[in-house]
């Protein structure tokens, strides 16, 4: 599965492409990808489709180069492309669908 960030790795812009902006929250549970407005809307339709909890390492977000990136690297996302300003998130560290609508 290319399309999802590895978990304790930078992100990195891959090189020649356009930035990437964050489209979406998405939840990542066995392979398969989950996404909508709010993590808190999404989670009871994952739960309803496979009968299991999230987690929070599940939790993440979708970008316009269709990839699931985990909360870390969505805020480094988010910063670089101004999408959110820092100071004025939730936290410094993970971005929170909050933080963009």
């Amino acid at each position: 599965m290319d399309f999802i960030e590895k978990r304790n790795e930078p992100y990195e812009q891959p090189t020649g492409s356009e930035p990437t902006r964050i489209v979406a929250a998405a939840i990542l549970q066995n392979g398969r990808v989950w996404t909508g407005k709010r993590h808190g809307l999404i989670i009871p339709i994952v739960f309803k489709d496979t009968g299991e909890k999230v987690t929070q390492d599940q939790q993440g977000f979708w970008t316009d180069d269709n990839r699931f990136v985990r909360r870390v690297a969505a805020m480094t996302i988010a910063l670089e492309h101004g999408q959110v300003v820092k100071g004025k998130t939730i936290n410094s560290r993970d971005l929170f669908s909050e933080d963009l609508w």
